[in-house]
């Protein structure tokens, strides 16, 4: 739904490009990826909570898919002008669907986690170890979302 709502804004008239937000997601992305990368390489890939039976992992493929996801993203807002405003809110609405997702998945564990009885942190934590496979999943949902729209928008327009 809310990649919709966000790619339809490319369908107005007077539309202009969104490579401004894509861009401060492509930073965001790359800057959580280096930040994973850097804690991962001073405290390891595992960090130990005291007080909570599960390790926060730090998964190197969260943070090279974090790496990857920005500098595709950075690719994107370099080439901007070849694509049109159409496929540039196609690509936001995949990053606003992606971040939507986070948001909800992480919410949602720690919602369910407290009603279970668990402690705010130990839910808090708890929730943020499902983030990679989240991130992952919900990222190569919304690329093939993308990468089936354009040619399919261009078919239904003929």
């Amino acid at each position: 739904a809310i990649v919709g709502i966000v790619a339809s804004k490319g369908d107005k008239e007077d539309a202009k490009s969104p490579i401004k937000l894509i861009s401060i997601a492509s930073v965001i992305l790359i800057c959580i990826g280096i930040t994973l990368f850097i804690i991962s390489m001073t405290l390891g890939n595992e960090i130990t909570v005291t007080g909570i039976e599960k390790k926060l992992v730090v998964n190197p493929v969260l943070y090279i898919f974090s790496l990857i996801l920005g500098i595709g993203l950075g690719s994107v807002c370099i080439s901007a002008k070849k694509l049109s405003i159409k496929v540039q809110y196609a690509i936001l609405g995949a990053v606003a669907g992606i971040a939507f997702n986070l948001v909800g998945e992480f919410l949602f564990g720690i919602i369910t986690l407290l009603f279970a009885g668990s402690g705010f942190t130990a839910a808090l934590l708890s929730s943020a170890v499902s983030l990679p496979a989240t991130l992952i999943n919900g990222s190569f949902s919304i690329f093939v979302a993308v990468v089936l729209y354009i040619p399919l928008s261009k078919s239904v327009k003929n």
